[in-house]
C-alpha cells in the first residue's frame, strides 16, 4: 500500500524486506543507518542488512543514537558520514534515530553547526534542499517523525531544541508492522498511547 503525505509512504507487513528495491531507486554508492546500539544488540536490523548485503549495497552503522539524541551524536554521525563517502541516509528506529538522521541531514550540505539552524538561534540560518536522499524505517509506533517536518535535538546546555523545515521530510517512509511485533509489552503500551495522542489531537 503506498500513500503521499508528501513523503511517500509505503506500508506493508513486511516492507522493510524490499529495503534493497527502495534504495536502488536513489543509486547510492555508500548508505550511512542511523540507529541506537539497543536495535543492533537485539538484532533488530540484521534481516535489512542482509537485504542490502544480497543487493550488493555498501553501508555503514552509526549506532551512536541516545535516548534524547544530542548536538554530539548529529556530529558524530556527520563525521562518520563524510568519513565514509556517504551519499544517502536510513534512520531505523524510534524518534530518537530519525531525529538525529535529520540533524545529519542538515550538516551534510550546510555551513556552520547544528546549533546555527535551530528555531530560535541567535542568528538563524535558514535549512535549505540539496539534500542527500532520505529513507526513515519506524521500529516503534507514536513518534511519527518519518512523516514530520521537524526534529529535536538536545544542545550543550541539555535544553531540547527544535529543528523545523520541509526539507527534513524523508523521501520514503517504510512502515512495517512487523518490527514493532517484538517490543516489550510496556514499549508496545506507550507507543499505542502517544499513537493515539496524536490522532486525538489531530481531530
Amino acid at each position: 500500500m503506498r500513500y503521499n503525505f508528501p513523503s511517500s509512504i509505503h506500508f506493508s507487513w513486511g516492507e522493510s524486506d524490499k529495503i534493497s528495491e527502495h534504495v536502488k531507486k536513489f543509486n547510492p554508492s555508500r548508505i550511512i543507518i542511523v540507529t541506537d546500539s539497543d536495535l543492533v544488540r537485539i538484532g533488530l536490523l540484521e534481516h535489512i542488512m542482509n537485504h542490502l548485503r544480497e543487493a550488493g549495497q555498501e553501508f555503514i552503522i552509526y549506532k551512536g543514537v541516545q535516548p534524547n539524541p544530542t548536538v554530539s551524536d548529529v556530529e558524530d554521525g556527520h563525521q562518520i558520514y563524510l568519513e565514509n563517502d556517504c551519499d544517502m541516509i536510513v534512520a531505523i528506529g524510534g524518534g530518537s534515530p530519525m531525529d538525529a538522521a535529520k540533524g545529519i541531514l542538515v550538516l551534510v550540505n550546510h555551513q556552520g553547526g547544528i546549533e546555527d539552524y535551530f528555531r530560535g538561534a541567535s542568528n538563524p540560518r535558514p535549512i535549505t534542499g540539496n539534500m542527500p536522499p532520505f529513507i526513515a524505517i519506524p521500529t516503534t509506533s507514536g513518534t511519527g517523525s518519518e512523516t514530520s517536518r521537524g526534529a529535536v535535538i538536545t544542545d550543550n546546555t541539555n535544553r531540547k531544541r527544535v529543528l523545523s523545515s520541509s526539507h527534513l521530510l524523508p523521501d520514503l517512509a517504510l512502515l512495517a508492522p512487523c518490527l514493532t511485533a517484538t517490543m516489550p509489552p510496556k514499549l508496545t503500551a506507550y507507543t499505542g498511547l502517544d499513537a493515539l495522542s496524536h490522532n486525538l489531537e489531530a481531530f
